[in-house]
């Protein structure tokens, strides 16, 4: 992740689960989005009041996750209008279901922005975390060969 983010050639907008605030429903959403804020007008009004809400950026009842939801993907939209973005979700197993649910959201209907999202997660006990229709590429520990050679290569 790390080697994306610095080699990326264009804004980068990067979440880091963290076990602490696995428990805060939209911690995540906020890390994404809490440098977007100037994007939030251009989303319909009660998308706006919605996100800001879950956000915690306003007072207010529990909002539906459709319109936290789209809301996001708008802010996003407006977002990368300027410059193309990369998302990186990092330690997604420790991002809470409510952060999550909007990264898949918005990983399933980003294929015609300029946002290119990518999740990483570890395979943990108890960390499933569902991705519909989202491509999956599984890591593998290496072996002791690999690892010796990769221990050749970077000296």
């Amino acid at each position: 992740m790390r080697h994306l983010a610095e080699s990326a050639a264009h804004r980068v907008l990067w979440v880091r689960g963290c076990r602490a605030e696995a428990a805060l429903p939209f911690a995540a959403a906020a890390q994404l989005l809490g440098g977007l804020s100037e994007h939030f007008e251009t989303v319909p009004p009660a998308q706006r009041r919605a996100l800001e809400v879950a956000l915690a950026l306003a007072d207010g009842p529990a909002p539906a996750s459709l319109a936290v939801h789209s809301g996001a993907l708008g802010v996003l939209q407006a977002a990368c209008a300027h410059e193309p973005l990369l998302v990186l979700a990092d330690d997604l197993q420790w991002v809470a279901p409510e952060s999550r649910r909007l990264l898949v959201y918005i990983g399933r209907r980003r294929s015609h922005e300029r946002v290119a999202l990518v999740m990483a997660m570890r395979d943990e006990p108890g960390g499933e975390v569902d991705l519909p229709d989202l491509p999956v590429l599984q890591l593998r520990g290496l072996d002791v060969a690999d690892c010796c050679l990769l221990a050749r290569v970077r000296g």
